[in-house]
């Protein structure tokens, strides 16, 4: 068996254009520049894109960029979006961003929106709003030194592999974060903190010729710790495949867990890129 070439990078086919907005997004937030033609398609992906994981990362870029013409935008998207973690993203990138004029907006969420997702970051924004602003991620220290890296429990929404996989995830990223020298799983009082949680999206077996594909998706969110005020959301795939004379369920549970492994890889490296942001 074997991972395909180029798996931990975006696939082309029928996702391809979703993941290369997604990958784009990603460009514009580690850039630096914030210009307006960047801003202007940023706004444009939030206010109407079909998918939700865009208008999310549009939200979360918006927030890193911290210009204050997107307040508008976030501030609709805070009030209208039909999905609760679009409004979640929106509130937090308000909240990052610290423009007085998102505070009504941002009131009225904490109060009435129906998610307490939404609400909490809602409050959690205002929070930073009435002492002084933005500031972008909580943390206990300043640069250098380690990250301390609490990892929740992981999830499997792919409907299949149950807690077996969700396991694998889990340790899979352990084994990932842990080959970054910046972090630490343990706590020691100081220095930057962040909590890290992730799921199993997409688990899906095809035939190719003479090969058995199985296709893996994984998603990670990143927040800061131990408020879980959510900074960052990223996904990947990975795709493995193995002959299909002799395929059994111990080959299919192998294929698995190579490509859990091989999509948290690619997952990594966001996150890595995440961390020397900070």
């Amino acid at each position: 068996m074997r991972a395909l070439p180029g798996s931990l990078q975006p696939r082309s086919g029928r996702r391809g254009p979703l993941r290369a907005l997604l990958v784009l997004l990603f460009v514009l937030c580690t850039s630096g520049q914030a210009s307006a033609d960047r801003i202007d398609t940023l706004v444009t992906a939030l206010r109407g894109d079909p998918s939700f994981k865009v208008r999310v990362q549009a939200a979360f870029t918006l927030g890193k960029i911290r210009d204050k013409k997107a307040v508008p935008a976030l501030v609709q998207a805070l009030k209208q979006d039909a999905n609760h973690t679009v409004r979640a993203a929106a509130a937090s990138a308000l909240g990052t961003i610290g423009d007085k004029k998102a505070e009504d907006g941002l009131a009225t969420a904490a109060s009435v929106d129906k998610e307490s997702l939404v609400r909490n970051e809602a409050r959690k924004a205002l929070s930073k709003l009435s002492s002084g602003g933005g500031g972008g991620t909580s943390s206990s220290g300043g640069g250098g030194g380690k990250v301390f890296i609490s990892l929740g429990n992981m999830g499997n929404a792919a409907g299949t592999g149950g807690q077996a996989l969700t396991k694998v995830l889990k340790e899979a990223f352990r084994k990932e974060l842990g080959t970054n020298s910046q972090v630490t799983f343990s706590q020691s009082g100081g220095g930057k903190a962040f909590y890290v949680d992730g799921s199993i999206t997409k688990l899906a077996k095809s035939n190719a010729g003479g090969q058995v594909e199985l296709t893996c998706e994984v998603r990670l969110v990143v927040a800061t710790y131990p408020q879980k005020s959510i900074v960052m959301m990223t996904s990947g795939g990975a795709t493995v495949q193995a002959d299909a004379r002799g395929f059994n369920a111990g080959v299919e549970r192998s294929l698995q867990v190579d490509a859990i492994e091989n999509a948290v890889k690619g997952v990594h490296q966001n996150f890595v890129s995440f961390l020397a942001r900070q």
